[in-house]
Order: C-alpha cells, then sequence, then structure tokens
C-alpha cells in the first residue's frame, strides 16, 4: 500500500523542534545587540483623568538611569485618521502622546536605564500627579452608551418576529462570557535598534509584515526602512498580531539614545498592556416546528471596547450560515469602557459562540418530536446563506452524522430527564 504523504495521522518532525527542547532557538529578548540598553515602562495608576505634573528628577540622578521619556519630550507619531478607529493588525500605534489617561495601567513613561534593574527602580521614582475622573468600567452601568459599530455589525433575512410566532416552541436564552488574558509563555518583548534613519527590530510578533506597516505608518518612514524579524514565537493566542505599544516605546528609546534598546513587558503587564479578550453577552432567540424545523434564529451580542479605540469580536457571524432557517437576525453593539483595547484571542468570534450555538439544542421541552442526534438533518443550509453568491453546502453536519456512526453502541439514548430537557447526541 503506497504510505500516505498527507500530514494528518503521520509523525511529523518540527524542523526546529531540536533547536528548541534543547534550548539553542533564540527567542526576541536573546538576540545580542552591542550596547544595549534597557527599558521598562510606566503605568498609570489612575484609570481616567489626565496627568498634571510629572517629576523625573529622582530617577534621572539614579545610576546608569540614561533617560525618562513621557509625553513631554516624546516623540510626534503618526495617529488614526479618525476618532475612535477601527483597528486591525497594521494601526498605527501612538503612545505618550498627550497628557491623558483612558485606562488603569496605560503607558505614562518609560525609564531607560543600562541595566533592567536600574530601570525598574527608577520607574518608581518617577512622579506623576493626576487629575482623576470617574471611570466608565461597569459593564451594566454602560448599557446606555451601546452604539453600532459599523454597518457591516448587523445582518437579517426573513422577518425574525414572524418566524418566532410561528414557531411551536421558542428559546429565549442569555449567555455571558468573562474578559479573558492572554499568558503565553514568552512575554512580550523587543530589541530594536535605530541608525540611519532605518529601524531594526527583533520582536515576539505573530505577523512581522504587519508590524513593519504598523511601524512606518506610527513613525511616518518608508516600509523598506523597516525591518522586524521573528524566528521564534513563544506563543501569542493572538495578543502578538498587531504591535503593541512597548515596541513603538523601545524604538523611540532606541533613536533618542542612539544605542539598541530591549523592553519587556512584565507579566502583571501583560494584563494591562497587550489586549484581551472581551466579556460578551449573547442573547440567542431561536423558534422551531415540532419536527425540530426552525423558523427564526435570533443572536445578538454586547460587548465592550476601549474609549479611544474599536474592537469587535463577530461572535454572530458564523449564526448567518450554520443553520437553515428563513428568518435570521444577527447584531453587535459596543459599550466604550475606561479598559484598554481587546483584540483577537484564539479564534475570535469562533471560540466565544461554542456555548451560544450548542447548549440551547439541550434545552428544548421534551415533547418536541426530534432528538438532537437527528437535528442536523433539518437544519443543514443548503448553502451559506450570508453570502450572495452560490456557495457548496456547510459540511458540519454531515461531519458530526459520520462521528455518530462511529460512535454506535456508545452513545447515551436520547431521552427526557429531569427539567424536561433532552439529553444523548
Amino acid at each position: 500500500m503506497k504510505k500516505s504523504t498527507s500530514g494528518t495521522g503521520n509523525p511529523i518532525s518540527r524542523v526546529e523542534g531540536p533547536l528548541k527542547v534543547t534550548g539553542m532557538a533564540k527567542y526576541a529578548s536573546e538576540f545580542p545587540a552591542r550596547n544595549k540598553v534597557y527599558g521598562q515602562g510606566i503605568n498609570s495608576t489612575i484609570a481616567r483623568g489626565r496627568i498634571t505634573a510629572i517629576d523625573v528628577t529622582e530617577a534621572l540622578r539614579q545610576p546608569g538611569v540614561i533617560e525618562v521619556i513621557t509625553y513631554k519630550n516624546a516623540e510626534k507619531l503618526g495617529t488614526y485618521d479618525e476618532e475612535m478607529p477601527a483597528i486591525s493588525t497594521t494601526t498605527p500605534m501612538p503612545v505618550l502622546q498627550t497628557p491623558e489617561v483612558h485606562y488603569y495601567g496605560e503607558y505614562v513613561g518609560l525609564v531607560v536605564a543600562e541595566t533592567l534593574e536600574q530601570a525598574q527602580y527608577a520607574c518608581r521614582l518617577v512622579k506623576v500627579d493626576y487629575e482623576a475622573e470617574e471611570p466608565n468600567v461597569g459593564f451594566e452601568e454602560a448599557r446606555g452608551s451601546a452604539y453600532k459599530p459599523s454597518e457591516r455589525s448587523d445582518y437579517s433575512r426573513g422577518d425574525l418576529e414572524a418566524g418566532l410566532a410561528e414557531a411551536d416552541e421558542q428559546l429565549d436564552l442569555t449567555y455571558i462570557t468573562p474578559i479573558e488574558h492572554h499568558h503565553p509563555m514568552e512575554l512580550h518583548a523587543v530589541i530594536a535598534t535605530y541608525q540611519d534613519g532605518k529601524i531594526d527590530a527583533y520582536a515576539s510578533q505573530q505577523m512581522v509584515e504587519n508590524s513593519v506597516e504598523t511601524l512606518a505608518k506610527t513613525f511616518q518612514i518608508p516600509e523598506s526602512d523597516i525591518r522586524v524579524r521573528a524566528p521564534y514565537v513563544g506563543g501569542g493566542f493572538g495578543s502578538k498580531l498587531n504591535t503593541e505599544r512597548h515596541v513603538v516605546l523601545a524604538i523611540m528609546a532606541a533613536k533618542m539614545t542612539g544605542r539598541p534598546v530591549q523592553v519587556t513587558v512584565t507579566r502583571t503587564q501583560m494584563f494591562t498592556n497587550t489586549g484581551l479578550r472581551q466579556r460578551n453577552e449573547q442573547r440567542m432567540r431561536i423558534g422551531a416546528k415540532k419536527d425540530g424545523t426552525l423558523t427564526a434564529l435570533g443572536h445578538d451580542t454586547l460587548s465592550h471596547t476601549s474609549t479611544y479605540e474599536q474592537y469587535q469580536e463577530q461572535c454572530g457571524t458564523v449564526s448567518k450560515m450554520l443553520y437553515a432557517t428563513p428568518n435570521n437576525r444577527i447584531t453587535h453593539r459596543l459599550m466604550p469602557l475606561n479598559l484598554q483595547t481587546p483584540f483577537a484571542m484564539r479564534a475570535p468570534g469562533r471560540l466565544r459562540v461554542v456555548l451560544p450555538w450548542n447548549r440551547p439544542w439541550m434545552s428544548w421541552p421534551g415533547n418536541c418530536n426530534w432528538t438532537p442526534s437527528s437535528y442536523g438533518s433539518r437544519t443543514t443550509p443548503k448553502s451559506t446563506l450570508a453570502t450572495v453568491s452560490p456557495s457548496p453546502p456547510v459540511p458540519l453536519w454531515s461531519a458530526c452524522a459520520s462521528g455518530r456512526r462511529s460512535l454506535v453502541g456508545r452513545t447515551v439514548p436520547c431521552g427526557p430527564v429531569a427539567g424536561g430537557r433532552a439529553i444523548g447526541w
């Protein structure tokens, strides 16, 4: 029999495997750079307001301290073309441009010193005075500020309310998932050099070409003058897709000092300066006939973004096409909060909807004349209905059927249990 060349089911050696398991693979903070110095970010201690005074005198007196960068002496950077821009992996990342504070932990300065320890100690000596304001951080309290991010945020076909009205059974369920933070083994790090008007950076980035575009927009120089290198990434989970502001700070410091600068985000700063997966509230409204035929499906997502940038996790995208129903309505709404800007984390717009997609089918009243194991044949769309042009059938339920056949004799018979719910897929 001819041996399959497919990677599926076959043991494949990773070419970089020996380097990683023997500690020979170099990550962003491990590359040599002659005359390198270290930067440490200073974080705000209020969640909303403005800086009224900064005293760096004591920090600059410390041995080894070279520079303290704040909004007062920071380089002027390229910024957004609009208010509340929708961020992406190529959005400019301005930092230390104004005295405004948008959230707790936002960078308000950077200390540059000969050693990491000197930089960390000097950070504690920088005195920052604030005029604090009451922050907007409560999800419930902010509901009135929810807005529609863009025209693409909503989708509709048919009449949802009419479809619900003709259903024999209805479900109206709300699912809440909390904020989650990225914590890969490798901390976000960069070693940046600026020489002869050109940037060279070793950085823990998942998309180096996009990082080059971001830095070109931020420092307003040609992309051909920027090189970003990331031979290995020690985990990212989406947090290293875009270029976070520690990279910009390191390059800014390298320009000011004329020396290579390393900035490594601390484990604590991973909670405040590298993005997060936002809290989502998803309401599912589903109507069905007793034989399991769907008459309506509504999926409404309420989430939050920062007060200066916009990121929307498209939780309802697959609900446009996964189930065959003539009446479908998808909405997304965002609330500006004094938190850092959320961003992609592990299958954005997909992973967070696993619960709302699957849990409702366990909740139908026991008098419905169908079982979850036979449900797919009645709800498989003939095409991805959210698109305009014809497309192939969604293969999800045929895959489920195939898996079910392989488990014959091991499945739990479907039947009503306490509370009238059906069990057994």
